[in-house]
């Protein structure tokens, strides 16, 4: 979505679990800079370069956001 990449590095926090701003994931879960919790991509390309490496095709299913309503 718009700003996906932006919005879940604030809901993530800090990479340094000790620096996360409170209330993030990392500041509740993460421990320290290296077992953070959560990995986020920090541009639209390199979520694509990721998910491309980490996933095979089929593995991911597509998004329709209108999808829910019509349940």
């Amino acid at each position: 979505g718009e700003n996906a990449v932006t919005r879940v590095r604030q809901i993530n926090g800090a990479t340094n679990s000790k620096e996360a701003a409170p209330g993030t994931l990392r500041n509740l879960y993460g421990t320290d800079n290296r077992r953070n919790l959560v990995h986020s991509s920090d541009s639209p390309e390199n979520a694509r370069r990721e998910i491309d490496f980490y996933f095979k095709p089929g593995e991911l299913l597509e998004y329709n956001e209108n999808e829910w309503k019509d349940k």
